[in-house]
């Protein structure tokens, strides 16, 4: 984290220092797991996202930004920003693939309803029911 702070904290120079440059061949060797989606909820919905297709992305990522900006504001703890991406894509996509987005205003559309979405969620208990259409129907209502 050292080469990301200073980067940060020297925008935009350009500073030299923070961090030793990586050399792999020195690592020798290097291992990969597979992610712990039960530490890391968020990466189990993201490859739904890149499985699904069609508006998730957009509906996944206003959620997303919408519950970060709740966590900013106190609303809500940090652990739930994850729950509620995986809500609003569960309340507002259909089951398997989704077709193409057709127009960037289908894809304005789902950021609009997820981001609803996400503000009702905060505000009403956790138990209660979402009331959210899904964004390919509504889009199709407008079109």
């Amino acid at each position: 984290m050292r080469c990301p702070i200073q980067i940060a904290l020297a925008h935009p120079r350009i500073e030299q220092g923070a961090g030793r440059r990586l050399d792999l061949a020195q690592l020798g060797e290097l291992t990969f797991e597979p992610p712990d989606v039960e530490r890391f909820p968020a990466i189990e919905t993201a490859m739904r996202v890149i499985e699904t297709g069609g508006c998730a992305g957009a509906i996944f990522n206003a959620a997303n930004e919408s519950a970060v900006e709740a966590f900013l504001q106190r609303k809500i703890p940090f652990c739930r920003i994850p729950s509620l991406a995986k809500e609003a894509l569960d309340a507002l996509l259909g089951p398997g693939p989704q077709p193409a987005l057709r127009s960037l205003d289908e894809a304005l559309e789902a950021d609009a309803q997820a981001r609803r979405f996400v503000e009702q969620a905060v505000e009403r208990p956790a138990t209660a029911a979402p009331r959210v259409a899904g964004a390919r129907a509504k889009a199709a209502e407008t079109s």
